[in-house]
């Protein structure tokens, strides 16, 4: 753009590349790589790192190390869980994977989140006191509540023997419900 006054003439020049980088990304883009190499690359406090489980400490907190090198050091310890429901707890064994996070971007407050994979041996929902329906007993009872609906719905053959009653599969789905159930903890594989 070309600006002539009676006093003066005045020219201002913007360069854009094909791909829409201005001027400003020509000469910003060096410097910052210049300077990060003088000082390192800085850290991203409002990002995500992955990291390693170390340990669980008996308070429930980590003992990681951040997979990123900027974040390495000797690792984080004592760092706290965050599950996103209250009540929640969970058993971390060594070597599981989390995200490490700063809450709020404060490099004062790290958090470990989101477990990765097999990164959970159990889960633990307000202390294990109430039933759940799951594992290997609550099926086995459901079939043989099942096979008794079979036997007490479908017309028995005079000669078929009868494997069990409606009464029997009854007792039996009740019994597993109040006496192998009673946790809240789901383990993991």
């Amino acid at each position: 753009m070309t600006t002539i006054t009676p006093d003066s003439v005045r020219q201002e020049i913007h360069w854009q590349d094909d791909d829409g980088a201005t001027v400003s990304d020509r000469i910003l883009g060096p410097m910052k790589r210049l300077i990060e190499s003088f000082v390192g690359r800085r850290i991203d406090y409002a990002q995500m790192y992955p990291s390693k489980v170390n340990a669980q400490n008996g308070d429930g907190t980590l003992d990681i190390t951040p997979d990123d090198e900027r974040m390495r050091g000797d690792g984080l310890k004592n760092i706290a869980i965050t599950y996103g429901l209250p009540g929640v707890t969970a058993t971390i064994p060594s070597g599981g994977k989390v995200n490490l996070y700063f809450r709020n971007g404060d490099p004062k407050e790290p958090r470990a989140a989101l477990f990765e994979g097999s990164g959970v041996t159990t889960v633990e929902v307000g202390g294990g006191t109430e039933p759940v329906l799951r594992g290997d007993a609550f099926v086995s009872a459901l079939d043989t509540f099942v096979d008794a609906l079979n036997v007490y719905i479908v017309i028995p053959v005079p000669t078929a023997p009868q494997t069990a009653t409606w009464a029997d599969a009854v007792v039996a789905f009740k019994l597993v419900l109040s006496t192998t159930a009673k946790s809240t903890t789901i383990k993991g594989p």
